[in-house]
């Protein structure tokens, strides 16, 4: 499992668009928060997808991207996407070769709850496991980590002059 200060294993994947995402290429447009979760359409990773969806605006301004990650096929990830309208890529890691890799696989075959956030230089900047999977890190807990790993305030948008 790469650990904070080390470089995360480049993976790419498609998502439920079948689009390629390469990780080393995601991160030269900023920070990359991947989102390992069981699986689609159960109820503790829906609501923490929804839950994530609904503040995504508050990742954005910390200039985060959100990549879930679980084992599911294309087909599903589209379904589970669709009906819950998701603004950040699913992607399908369908051989668990990724989830393997980051060593965040259960005895059961299925991937914890986990989370890790990738720096520019696809440095692990950010690192937390659920020792079960009925829990997760609900967004307000999560942003607030990830204000304090980044260590800098939210980056707003500058706003127009208003001529007086």
């Amino acid at each position: 499992m790469p650990e904070v200060g080390q470089k995360a294993h480049d993976f790419n994947l498609l998502d439920q668009k079948r689009d390629r995402i390469i990780l080393s290429k995601a991160v030269k447009t900023g920070k990359v928060l991947l989102l390992f979760y069981p699986g689609d359409d159960t109820p503790v990773c829906t609501a923490q997808l929804c839950d994530y969806r609904d503040h995504y605006a508050e990742f954005q301004k910390l200039g985060v991207q959100l990549f879930g990650i679980t084992i599911n096929h294309q087909e599903a990830h589209e379904a589970f996407a669709e009906k819950h309208h998701f603004t950040f890529p699913l992607l399908c890691d369908y051989d668990s070769r990724v989830t393997k890799e980051y060593k965040v696989i259960s005895i059961g075959g299925m991937p914890k709850r986990a989370l890790f956030l990738i720096g520019e230089d696809m440095t692990v900047l950010y690192k937390h496991v659920e020792t079960l999977p009925i829990f997760r890190r609900p967004s307000d807990e999560l942003v607030k980590a990830l204000e304090e790993v980044i260590g800098h305030a939210p980056v707003v948008a500058p706003q127009a002059s208003s001529g007086h």
